[in-house]
């Protein structure tokens, strides 16, 4: 077990690696291009782009693996088009609202609240980068579905940044607007290409003739936004455990630390590469044994799975520890200030891949409501400890913030794994 596990997961990984040391170097070349201000707002603009994808895409990235994974198994391709095709209508209705509020009121929150009046100007590229990001944010959750994890990785970061390393070299950049500009035309042709790719995975299934399987229903517009709602919420919470004290953080320290505290989050959560790669193989086969109700198999996936990813996870933390100074230097001597602060966010990263893939074994066994209510439970830690500590610590207590809460979020999970799903009893 532990052999396929490897073998699968091997290539994705190797992507996601590559995708790492891509996506660092965007991150280099622009600390290095751009003055401290400038790279300060590319931090602030990249924390607005989560926010707006992680409201615009609904939780389909995640809720939509289950039902294409099944609906594949069946060849039932028509059932796949119609949650393709369902999700995109509903993303883009959420992310058209979504911009028209964030424009009305840009004035109120990035220029009184947060003091950042500067933001404003990037809003144009924000959104245009955000709209793209969230189609193809559910086209790589499609690809999991479609047994196709390397895909899901190459289109989850991968080509958009290694589209984006050339463009930085032929076209001249001055600002964090520029930038950003750069960056959109690199992931929308990404998202083209995504397209493209889907199209052709699905007219290489052959279609069976029709079942009484239930993957051949047509699943309704309530039942699409019922089954991925939990999924949402939890999105939009995991957004705010490691992000919330990232926000409180710049209304109360200047944006040369926050540039700082960006790229030590950026390096930190750069360990769960392994979690990404290893899910990319795990979701579809946690769906499926669950599905088949083939539970004794599912226990022993996700043990074996657990043993391997918390083995990984103490080495790659004893690593980056090690050189935690290092890395951090390398972006400028400036950012040598934030080492303390990886090393913390560094032990809540190493709870998160040593728990295994508990969160996402919730949410292929249909236990999304679960998630949601322990992530609304560590999103409420996150955000009285960041109310809390932040002002008074600064970046410090944006780091244990993180760190604490990542930790409740996947111990919890772990707890209700262990006990409620993969005890066979309930």
């Amino acid at each position: 077990m532990y052999k396929k596990i490897i073998t699968s997961s091997l290539m994705p990984l190797i992507i996601k690696i590559v995708t790492l040391g891509l996506s660092f170097l965007v991150t280099y070349i622009a600390s290095k291009s751009l003055s401290n201000n400038e790279f300060g707002l590319f931090a602030f603009a990249q924390l607005a782009i989560l926010f707006i994808v992680t409201v615009s895409k609904f939780g389909f990235d995640s809720s939509i693996v289950r039902p294409v994974a099944i609906a594949t198994k069946n060849k039932d391709i028509l059932h796949i088009k119609n949650c393709l095709l369902t999700r995109y209508l509903i993303t883009l209705s959420i992310f058209s609202a979504l911009a028209f509020l964030t424009l009305q009121n840009a004035q109120l929150v990035f220029s009184d609240y947060l003091n950042h009046p500067a933001v404003v100007e990037l809003l144009p590229h924000i959104l245009l980068l955000s709209l793209a990001t969230s189609l193809l944010a559910i086209n790589s959750g499609c690809f999991k579905g479609l047994h196709s994890p390397n895909s899901s990785v190459i289109f989850n970061g991968f080509l958009s940044a290694l589209l984006t390393i050339p463009l930085l070299f032929i076209f001249s950049y001055n600002s964090s607007n520029n930038l950003l500009l750069i960056i959109a035309i690199s992931t929308i042709t990404s998202c083209i290409f995504s397209f493209i790719l889907i199209t052709i995975k699905l007219k290489k299934i052959k279609s069976a003739p029709s079942t009484n399987h239930s993957t051949s229903d047509k699943s309704s517009l309530l039942k699409i936004t019922k089954e991925a709602t939990p999924l949402w919420v939890s999105s939009l919470v995991f957004l705010i455990i490691p992000q919330f004290s990232f926000f409180i953080l710049s209304k109360y320290s200047s944006l040369d630390d926050l540039g700082i505290y960006s790229v030590a989050l950026k390096i930190s959560t750069s360990m769960s590469m392994i979690l990404f790669a290893a899910n990319s193989v795990l979701a579809p086969k946690f769906a499926i044994l669950y599905f088949e109700k083939k539970y004794e198999d599912l226990d022993l996936l996700f043990n074996q799975s657990s043993y391997l990813l918390l083995t990984l996870a103490i080495i790659i933390s004893i690593l980056f520890m090690a050189a935690s100074g290092f890395i951090m230097g390398l972006f400028g001597t400036r950012f040598e200030a934030g080492t303390i602060w990886l090393n913390i966010l560094i032990i809540g990263q190493l709870v998160n891949i040593g728990t295994g893939s508990v969160v996402n074994l919730l949410i292929m066994t249909g236990h999304e409501k679960v998630h949601r209510n322990i992530a609304l439970l560590t999103a409420a830690i996150s955000i009285v400890l960041a109310i809390i500590i932040v002002p008074k610590y600064g970046a410090l207590g944006a780091a244990l913030t993180t760190t604490i809460s990542m930790a409740a979020q996947n111990l919890f999970s772990l707890y209700f794994v262990k006990t409620r799903i993969l005890n066979f009893k309930n």
